[in-house]
């Protein structure tokens, strides 16, 4: 009976070879993530861009078609 309680307490919780692979594996992943996400926050704020000046442009237009 004692040695299945060192047992159990033993086996439980996570190593800290365990918490450094998993926290190595969520780093590369973040570097491989962020920048194509900021890339598509780029190129969203172009085409808002491009949208707003198109607007104006017609606007302009329409103006001076008045």
């Amino acid at each position: 009976m004692l040695d299945y309680t060192k047992t159990r307490n033993r086996d439980r919780g996570f190593t800290v070879l365990e918490l450094v692979i998993v926290v190595a594996v969520a780093l590369v992943l973040a570097a491989i993530a962020v920048p194509r996400v900021m890339s598509i926050v780029s190129d969203i704020s172009l085409r808002y861009a491009a949208t707003d000046m198109s607007g104006l442009l017609q606007t302009a237009r329409i103006q001076a078609i008045k």
